[in-house]
């Protein structure tokens, strides 16, 4: 590969990372300013609740069809179809104050930024051979730690200072500036060297791509049938295992800033102040499971019970020590999320370009990223429930480890069937 190929990569992941980190700073946002919206608009716990809950539906439902469309469709201008849409999302729920409106706007917002992962996926699975897609993937993972990162710092600083309507119009504008940067400089995949006719031309598929990068075809397939890929493929099982990871996984994003505010009785910028450092053993536990799954000493059935083990004792420790001090259970909750972000960068980063010879790399990654949402909204909304029953954050821990063990149950049945 040339230097200037090279370089072309390097502008191209830059470019992703800083897209998708963005996006999560047009999404935390609403973690940090829900209390505060809570107090001015008069609403409960279960109406907070139920934006959180839609988005992370309309979500789950955007990356099913938004997966199958990645696949086909033009993955630069979907891509920044999602930036524009979500940042003018934010700008215009920073405008306005009905509670309905709100709701549409957010759920709106939900939908367009579900265009983004599967189609950056895709994107680099067309600048990069097969053998480095995995470890590029994993290190993109961590735009995720730098938009939360982002979101809570960002909005933390400016709950201090400014009322909640700027949390959403500040990062509502970069996300617009972000897209038209997009626009300007981003490509479905490298040209096409001077053969076969293609000179000066963009390479749009993955089978394309690699032959470009390797002078030869390699595994990558034409996509076959949506219900043949589903049932041969495995990936209804894999499914099973994403669900607790994106119940644990968000929720402690969500409800986090609520969590330590309703248990110690800090104000919400201190709390989101203190959870900024959740982002960094985020960002930790990301690189350690990538070194693991690279070093290849490991299989991804290993490195996934390993993290769920550890996060079985963790919530354990939040359920009997979450009270009894503040430093066992924000330390608790941190490496919690930590333990859960290095599972998710592994399931929804790294495994879907296993399925590339099936030629549904988009897809298997907006399955399984819709189904760990679906469990997400859902478990967003029973949280606000929950809490208005004054069931306490105890009762809610003990709900994750039941999904984790549901979690550990189809990964033993995965290693049977030798789908991972």
């Amino acid at each position: 590969m040339s230097s200037v190929q090279k370089k072309e990569q390097m502008k191209m992941f830059i470019l992703c990372w800083i897209s998708y980190a963005n996006i999560y700073f047009g999404r935390m946002n609403l973690s940090v300013a829900q209390k505060l919206m809570q107090s001015d608009l008069s609403l409960s716990n279960t109406a907070i609740g139920g934006f959180s809950s839609l988005f992370f539906c309309v979500y789950a439902c955007g990356k099913l069809v938004n997966g199958y469309l990645g696949d086909k469709g033009n993955n630069k201008w979907l891509i920044f179809q999602g930036l524009l849409i979500s940042g003018l999302c934010n700008i215009l729920f920073g405008i306005v104050h009905n509670y309905y409106v709100l709701l549409a706007l957010w759920g709106l917002n939900g939908f367009f930024q579900s265009l983004m992962w599967c189609n950056i996926l895709k994107i680099i699975c067309s600048w990069y051979p097969p053998k480095q897609i995995s470890k590029v993937m994993i290190d993109l993972s961590t735009s995720m730690v730098a938009g939360t990162f982002l979101g809570l710092s960002g909005c933390g600083l400016l709950a201090a200072f400014l009322p909640w309507k700027y949390q959403f119009l500040i990062p509502g504008g970069i996300l617009v500036l972000n897209a038209a940067v997009w626009a300007g400089l981003a490509q479905n995949g490298p040209v096409c060297p001077q053969a076969d006719g293609c000179v000066g031309r963009e390479i749009a598929s993955v089978e394309e791509n690699m032959g470009a990068m390797n002078g030869e075809r390699t595994g990558y397939a034409p996509a076959i049938g949506i219900i043949k890929f589903l049932f041969t493929s495995g990936l209804i099982l894999v499914t099973l295992v994403c669900l607790p990871q994106g119940i644990v996984k968000d929720n402690v994003g969500v409800w986090g800033p609520t969590m330590v505010t309703d248990i110690y009785h800090f104000n919400v910028s201190r709390s989101s102040m203190i959870l900024l450092a959740i982002p960094v053993l985020n960002f930790l536990g990301i690189l350690v499971v990538g070194r693991l799954e690279e070093a290849g000493g490991l299989s991804t059935i290993r490195i996934s019970i390993c993290t769920l083990g550890i996060s079985l004792l963790l919530i354990l420790l939040l359920v009997f020590g979450m009270e009894a001090s503040p430093v066992i259970g924000i330390g608790a909750l941190g490496l919690l999320s930590a333990v859960m972000y290095g599972q998710n960068a592994l399931l929804l980063g790294a495994i879907p370009t296993q399925y590339a010879a099936y030629g549904r790399v988009s897809f298997a990654s907006g399955f399984l990223d819709c189904f760990s949402y679906i469990a997400t909204a859902g478990f967003s909304a029973l949280t606000g429930i929950m809490l208005d029953q004054k069931l306490g954050w105890r009762y809610i821990f003990l709900t994750w480890i039941g999904m984790i063990l549901l979690s550990i149950a189809a990964l033993i049945r995965c290693k049977k069937k030798t789908y991972l």
